[in-house]
């Protein structure tokens, strides 16, 4: 019997959620107990949250430093995709190091547990959940592999070819749900499974927020999560859950065209950068930043007016203007020199999303996401089940990070060395919940000339998490 199954909606938010749209995921809620300030990691995309999703880490821990990124530790002078072609290479090259914590599957297996994932998203969100299945246990199938690799000549006789992609993806995620529930929960009985739906996001990429395509694949979505909850039994844990929120884009940055432009060469040569755009944020990585060239970049990025926030790596030392990198949880082996998050506007009402350019390839009106407003920097988290208290909301601050100490605490494995915590205020066991102590908001400024930014973060039980950031 599956004892925790965790359903991942792609880019759904908590407003999205409403009882003509989406009324399974809306009576699950009024249940369970949801958690309204619930926080992905940063930078806002998919990768590095599923990473941190599975390992309770944050990005400077884990080693995914965004969809794109550079591997110091392997290729040093490569900006690299997050995806399965790349990873595989990453695995052999680095000593089976493409993450640098363990995952739930590890941890599991050392407990003689079984985790197991369905993913219809992108591989290198399926890879990252158990990128050492051949030697450390766990599995995940994807459409287009499985790990460990005998599994998915299995499914594809037993379930078929998976479906082409359209919009909505209602068929791929169907397909999603039906391995989910005859092979994870019935036929291996994982200990905890997880299904990712590659919806909203594919369709609010494709037709924006709030579009008649990503209203229809939300309504998908929802009716698959139906399926889900009538092949689950009653004593089984139950966690919703996205990895990001959404921006609308308003155009295209063509950063690393324009730094070239500026004179500045590509990784391997002297005085070389590299750049991997990540939607509404952007890494770069240089080989002198940390002799002086840091500043020059900075007096150039902020005199573009599409420039927000912006944050330096220890590594390079302290930059007039920046702030630590350590602060959005991204300092690490193989986080960038400088992360620099576009400038955004607030979204225009509650059932809306901010607006910004992006780093990445979505077009004017166009959803987005990867950057540090408050809509991308909230997401989705409910749970329900016998370990959890019932009809609750929750306005603690929680993040992604949460998610594998709970897990792991619900099925009272130990879990050392993470940087999230057990959201024990939302549990059956907890003390009065109106007890807890109260969250500690901060702000964090940096200036530069004329230029200014403000960082905010929300403190609480020893866990740090961005509520969003911009220049002022």
């Amino acid at each position: 019997m599956t004892r925790v199954v965790i359903a991942t909606f792609d880019g759904l938010q908590m407003w999205q959620i409403d009882p003509e749209v989406t009324p399974n995921l809306y009576s699950f809620a009024a249940q369970g107990v949801r958690f309204e300030r619930h926080h992905p990691v940063v930078p806002s995309v998919t990768r590095l949250n599923a990473t941190s999703m599975v390992t309770g880490c944050l990005p400077g821990s884990h080693g995914i430093a965004g969809n794109r990124m550079l591997f110091r530790d392997v290729w040093p002078n490569k900006v690299a995709d997050v995806l399965e072609p790349e990873l595989r290479l990453i695995k052999r090259e680095s000593g089976n190091r493409v993450l640098l914590k363990p995952t739930l599957a590890e941890r599991l297996t050392s407990e003689n547990m079984e985790y197991a994932a369905v993913v219809s998203g992108t591989s290198g969100n399926a890879f990252c959940h158990v990128p050492n299945a051949d030697i450390s246990g766990g599995l995940v199938i994807h459409p287009e592999f499985s790990l460990p690799d005998d599994i998915n000549p299995q499914i594809v006789q037993k379930f078929g070819a998976w479906p082409e992609m359209v919009l909505p993806n209602a068929p791929l995620i169907a397909h999603a749900t039906d391995i989910f529930v005859d092979y994870v929960m019935g036929e291996r009985k994982s200990d905890v499974g997880l299904i990712w739906y590659a919806e909203p996001d594919k369709s609010q990429h494709a037709t924006g927020v709030g579009s008649e395509t990503s209203v229809a694949a939300i309504k998908a979505a929802d009716h698959e999560f139906g399926r889900l909850l009538n092949a689950i039994s009653d004593d089984t844990n139950v966690f919703v859950i996205s990895d990001h929120g959404y921006s609308t884009s308003e155009g295209i940055i063509e950063i690393e065209s324009m730094l070239n432009a500026q004179g500045y060469p590509s990784l391997g040569e002297s005085g070389g950068i590299g750049v991997a755009a990540n939607g509404g944020t952007a890494l770069i990585y240089g080989e002198d930043l940390g002799n002086g060239q840091a500043d020059t970049m900075v007096d150039w990025l902020i005199d573009q007016t599409w420039c927000g926030s912006i944050f330096a790596s220890e590594r390079i030392g302290a930059v007039e203007g920046t702030l630590p990198m350590s602060l959005i949880g991204m300092e690490g082996p193989r986080s960038a020199d400088i992360g620099v998050g576009s400038n955004w506007r607030p979204a225009d009402g509650k059932q809306s999303v901010a607006h910004s350019n992006t780093f990445g390839s979505m077009a004017e009106g166009h959803g987005e996401h990867g950057g540090l407003s408050p809509t991308e920097m909230r997401n989705t988290l409910i749970a329900r089940g016998p370990a959890f208290r019932s009809g609750i909301v929750s306005e603690l601050p929680s993040g992604n990070i949460d998610l594998a100490p709970t897990v792991l605490n619900i099925l009272g494995v130990v879990g050392d060395g993470m940087d999230g915590r057990v959201l024990s205020e939302a549990l059956v066991d907890a003390n009065d919940y109106q007890a807890f102590s109260e969250p500690e908001y901060r702000s964090h400024e940096a200036t530069r000339g004329e230029y200014r930014q403000v960082l905010q973060t929300v403190e609480y039980a020893g866990v740090s998490y961005v509520e969003q950031a911009n220049r002022i």
